[in-house]
């Protein structure tokens, strides 16, 4: 959406398993989705980023940003290959 709240006719997002999303203080828009890897980062025109993933080891099923950090929480041990036993933080 524009800060309108219309509709952004240049936003097509390549994802349609989405299930939550999340927008940080930079306009970038994070989503989950359905299938593996859970998390994503889409790009401004809705792609989805190839520079960015999670690499987690079990499904993320929540994600919260807050001020500069971006929180997942679910059923896994490590992030990036950082072991995280189901919460971690992203920066």
């Amino acid at each position: 959406l524009l800060q309108d709240g219309s509709p952004d006719a240049g936003f097509q997002c390549a994802v349609g398993n989405a299930k939550a999303f999340a927008v940080d203080a930079s306009g970038r828009v994070y989503l989950l989705r359905n299938s593996s890897p859970t998390l994503a980062r889409l790009l401004p025109n809705g792609a989805l980023d190839p520079g960015f993933t999670a690499l987690e080891d079990g499904g993320i099923s929540t994600l919260v940003i807050a001020g500069d950090a971006l929180y997942l929480g679910g059923n896994f041990s490590s992030i990036r290959g950082v072991a995280r036993a189901g919460l971690a933080r992203l920066s």
